[in-house]
């Protein structure tokens, strides 16, 4: 009979299988708004453990070629789970990914999309902002979730800055990208 601390093998072969569960699922799956568009709708609530950060609106779009992603998320983590999505709705490439502004929420997945092979758009302004505000954007996210010091990296530099309107071919859809002030 073999004994582990203690208790019967068959007692800790259960514990050992609850310690290795995966992970909650932040996003829900995404919603299908038009022929070539996906989206996450948001329940708009501040950001926290039990949400993930989970809180706003984003989406994919899919032409025939390439898909672009709008917002890359408020984590590395919800990041890599709306590639996962998107895989299970197409497996065309993700070629581009773009921050809509410099919030947190619209940018701390960069990293992430650039691994993946995305081009990260946005705008001059949103660039620098992203640039001179990204280390306390990553410490205010480890706040609300409650996340260690040090364990939540600034948002990864936009690789193509616009400043003028901007077409983004996807095959057979055409996005157009218009800074606006703000």
């Amino acid at each position: 009979r073999i004994r582990f601390r203690g208790y019967p093998t068959l007692l800790a072969i259960p514990m050992l299988a609850v310690s290795l569960a995966a992970p909650a699922a932040i996003l829900p799956p995404p919603q299908q708004i038009s022929a070539h568009v996906y989206a996450w709708i948001g329940p708009y609530s501040p950001p926290n453990k039990q949400n993930q950060g989970y809180r706003m609106n984003m989406a994919f779009v899919v032409g025939d070629k390439a898909v672009a992603v709008i917002d890359t998320g408020y984590s590395e983590a919800m990041a890599k789970e709306m590639l996962q999505h998107i895989a299970t709705v197409t497996q065309l490439p993700v070629k581009y990914a773009i921050n809509s502004n410099s919030q947190p929420h619209r940018s701390l997945g960069n990293a992430v999309f650039r691994a993946h092979g995305a081009t990260v758009i946005a705008h001059a302004k949103e660039a620098q902002r992203l640039a001179d505000q990204g280390g306390n954007f990553a410490r205010g996210v480890e706040q609300a979730l409650g996340l260690a010091a040090g364990s939540v990296k600034p948002p990864a530099a936009p690789t193509k800055i616009i400043a003028a309107d901007t077409d983004i071919d996807l095959g057979s859809v055409v996005l157009k990208v218009k800074p606006f002030k703000t």
